[in-house]
């Protein structure tokens, strides 16, 4: 079979293009891939969390994270501040502009759900999803990497959104 005609061509297809979409909308309200995720994670966990906590939940590295966050800062998603209990560490939590971005947000990934899901009944979506949390569980079983994201999971009081 010609890779083109492979099912991995069409998940590769349609993963780029879903990316491509979300990232055209997301560029109308100043936002970056990767940080509509970051904000949901925010809006879960009113408190705030370190970047450390962002990163574990992300599953990427502190440096990735501090980049995002000065943007977001520059932009008015997010603030920081001190931990009241512990002075040495800086809680990342968002503004009211960054709430109001997360239900704009939310509004969004349901239109790029809607778009995605054009003619499949709610049965075949239903299916669908479900194969794609298999695959997760698949690859997640046979990844090493310690730092996967926890899917709305919560580790040490933080909820993580994925």
């Amino acid at each position: 079979m010609r890779y083109k005609d492979s099912f991995m061509a069409s998940f590769d297809r349609a993963v780029r293009l879903h990316f491509t979409r979300a990232h055209a909308m997301m560029e109308t309200i100043g936002l970056y891939p990767g940080q509509q995720i970051l904000m949901f994670v925010l809006d879960e966990n009113a408190n705030g969390l370190s970047q450390r906590e962002i990163a574990n939940c992300m599953a990427v590295k502190p440096a990735t994270i501090a980049v995002m966050i000065q943007r977001m800062e520059k932009s008015g998603f997010v603030v920081r501040s001190i931990d009241e209990k512990d002075k040495r560490v800086t809680r990342i939590s968002l503004t009211d502009l960054g709430k109001q971005t997360v239900s704009y947000l939310t509004k969004l990934r349901s239109q790029i759900r809607e778009e995605c899901l054009e003619g499949f009944s709610e049965e075949e979506a239903a299916q669908f999803q479900n194969f794609l949390d298999r695959m997760s569980k698949n690859l997640k079983n046979r990844t090493n990497n310690s730092k996967q994201p926890r899917s709305h999971s919560s580790k040490g009081g933080v909820s993580c959104h994925n």
